[in-house]
């Protein structure tokens, strides 16, 4: 579960908080976009901020859960925002939602909300301006996720690998390697990329490299070092081809994108031994 906080000022710019926080992985620009789609206000004016414990509440990069939760708190609290908006604009006479029950305002475009029907509709920095305010700041509730009994939901996908293999010493070469995955909604295409990319180089290096000696007398680690214990360099990794298929999965949450950074390294040391077996019997 995740709460978020948004402050939408008369200039039509806005500023998220959620104490999550950014390992490398691209949250950054992930939420930034998703505050920018689910508020109604062009990216350039969005301003995502996280990592502080005195922002609303929001979970660790960790478990494949990010994006989807902090999404969600972004959903709710924008949703929250456009009924504020709409009970500013309800009051006021001179707009043309005035009257008009602020439950029954939704976003219907760009900086704009008003009726589903879009047959009466205002602007945001317009309500704002109206109203004398140089900003207006709400806040999601942090709930506890609602179970759904219905449904089942996982990311999934496939790895498929080639390898050559000299038989006399008998080095193996990872000469291909293609993953396919479904994870819902692809929200950030490039960072997706990479998540499963580096998921398969680890696999290789898992599959191949990478391995824990203990000294029998000490009981320490004898590869304690990057000198010997050995991970995938470029020389042994090819390029990777990823693939994403499946619509977004809004069953799941309401921005539809389900768990990725975990997927991209289950099965793909396993596809790096399945193909030496295929090429060796063994």
């Amino acid at each position: 579960s995740a709460a978020a906080k948004v402050q939408l000022r008369t200039d039509g710019s806005a500023v998220v908080q959620c104490a999550t926080h950014d390992i490398g992985t691209g949250a950054y620009t992930a939420f930034t976009q998703i505050s920018s789609e689910q508020l109604g206000i062009s990216f350039e004016k969005v301003k995502f901020e996280l990592g502080k414990s005195d922002y609303p509440f929001g979970p660790v990069a960790g478990g494949s859960n990010s994006t989807g939760t902090v999404g969600t708190a972004i959903h709710d609290v924008a949703g929250l925002l456009h009924q504020q908006l709409g009970e500013l604009a309800s009051k006021d006479a001179k707009s043309p939602l005035h009257g008009v029950n602020a439950k029954d305002v939704v976003l219907v475009a760009p900086g704009r909300i008003g009726l589903k029907d879009k047959s009466k509709s205002d602007g945001f920095t317009d309500i704002l301006r109206r109203a004398g305010r140089d900003s207006i700041e709400v806040q999601s509730e942090l709930k506890p996720p609602e179970m759904n009994n219905k449904f089942v939901f996982q990311s999934w996908g496939a790895h498929f690998c080639e390898v050559k293999i000299d038989p006399l010493l008998p080095r193996v070469q990872v000469t291909g390697f293609v993953s396919v995955m479904n994870c819902g909604r692809i929200v950030t295409a490039k960072p997706a990329y990479n998540q499963i990319m580096g998921g398969a180089t680890m696999g290789i290096g898992m599959a191949l490299m990478e391995e824990t000696a203990y000294d029998p007398v000490t009981g320490l680690p004898a590869t304690r070092n990057l000198a010997d214990y050995h991970i995938p360099t470029n020389a042994d990794v090819p390029a990777i081809e990823v693939h994403f298929v499946g619509e977004p999965d809004f069953e799941f949450n309401p921005i539809g994108a389900r768990g990725m950074g975990e997927i991209g390294i289950t099965g793909a040391a396993a596809a790096v031994a399945n193909a030496v077996y295929h090429a060796t019997g063994k």
